[in-house]
């Protein structure tokens, strides 16, 4: 009974320590590839009409063939029990994306089954091109869109608004942001003005009329022989300026294929 006991035990170490071994040399020997043929829009929760679908992946052509970075939008009812973002990342890596030597591109995904939510994979140059920032910012923007099923407006909105990042400029500020930015900067400028005029205000008490200076010097006691200008010396101080920090680039994390994709997610 017992060396049944350890040729099992034997052949399940063999078994363990074999497919340990084919999982390490197979996650190692993925090779990045790009297929021409590979789909940028792929909705597979069918959520779009075949119009949406036309002027949705018009706009994505554009938007790659300008900067040079694969721009894709994926959806689906099922991630087959992986997590929205290795979902994503796995998507693009397998599925042949990105455009260049650097296999540059973006990718959104939206999960309308278990786990529902949004994830954005940036892989490539597009990592650089979009800060952890960018990327709440933009979810944010899409997921109100989302959340109400108008889900043409949602992608559109999105393509909008990944051209900023891509093209180097900073995303605008939402109208909510923009107002309370200005009431803040009013609210500044007017306590500011108020303290400045209360300080010089309170500088300038009138002074008593008196009808001769009399009695303002005691007799005798000004004798002014001799007047003159002498400089003396001059002090400069001097501060450096502070180097501007780059927010640039977002957070990264490995994929299962070994490669490197930045990005991040919410719900809706």
């Amino acid at each position: 009974m017992n060396s049944i006991l350890k040729s099992v035990s034997a052949f399940a170490a063999a078994v363990f320590i074999f497919l340990s071994i084919q999982l390490y040399f197979g996650l190692s020997a993925y090779t990045e590839f790009h297929d021409p043929d590979a789909p940028r829009l792929a909705d597979d929760a069918d959520i779009l009409s075949e119009a949406e679908e036309a002027l949705l992946l018009e706009s994505m052509t554009v938007l790659s063939d300008k900067y040079k970075t694969d721009v894709i939008i994926v959806t689906t009812l099922s991630t087959g029990g992986k997590s929205n973002r290795d979902y994503a990342d796995d998507f693009y890596d397998y599925g042949g994306y990105g455009l260049g030597a650097g296999y540059d591109g973006i990718l959104l995904l939206v999960n309308f089954g278990s786990g529902r939510g949004w994830y954005i994979s940036t892989y490539g140059s597009a990592i650089g091109d979009f800060s952890d920032s960018d990327i709440e910012k933009i979810g944010d923007n899409i997921k109100t869109y989302l959340s109400d099923g108008e889900y043409f407006s949602a992608f559109d909105k999105y393509l909008d608004l990944i051209e900023y990042p891509l093209s180097g400029s900073a995303l605008p500020r939402k109208a909510s942001e923009l107002f309370l930015y200005v009431g803040v900067c009013f609210v500044i400028g007017l306590a500011t003005a108020f303290v400045s005029t209360s300080v010089m205000r309170s500088k300038m008490n009138p002074v008593k009329c008196s009808a001769a200076a009399d009695s303002s010097v005691v007799n005798g006691s000004f004798n002014l022989t001799g007047a003159g200008d002498y400089f003396l010396y001059k002090t400069v101080a001097k501060t450096a300026r502070p180097k501007p920090t780059s927010s640039k680039g977002s957070s990264t994390h490995r994929s299962s294929s070994g490669r490197s994709h930045g990005g991040g997610g919410g719900k809706f």
